[in-house]
């Protein structure tokens, strides 16, 4: 049978964990406050729908939804139908923006 101080301990070590984790919480409220407040303020205009991402980037559905899986386009869900900020669209395409290289591809003595 339990003691009042063994219970009294596990209270402790409890109250100590839920501390701990509560200080954990709050970290990462601090961390991702600004990110969070960024989509609130994203105005609605600036959010498209999935279809609307597959016409202008000629992507196949499945293409978006890689995308989405490894977290590359981050979306929102409102009854099953999937949002995108046209900012972080952008935001892809600069990060994967390469130049071509034309004096590269016609060498003298290159054949095609």
């Amino acid at each position: 049978m339990f003691t009042n101080e063994t219970a009294l301990n596990n209270l402790l070590k409890t109250t100590a964990l839920l501390l701990k984790k509560i200080e954990t919480i709050e970290t990462l409220l601090q961390t991702y406050r600004p990110q969070i407040q960024e989509i609130y303020d994203t105005p609605l205009e600036d959010w498209v729908d999935g279809q609307y991402i597959m016409q202008i980037l000629h992507l196949s559905p499945r293409t978006l939804q890689t995308l989405r899986t490894n977290r590359t386009l981050l979306s929102s869900r409102i009854n099953n139908k999937l949002y995108y900020r046209r900012q972080d669209i952008r935001k892809i395409l600069a990060d994967n923006y390469t130049m071509f290289n034309l004096s590269n591809r016609h060498k003298p003595g290159k054949t095609d």
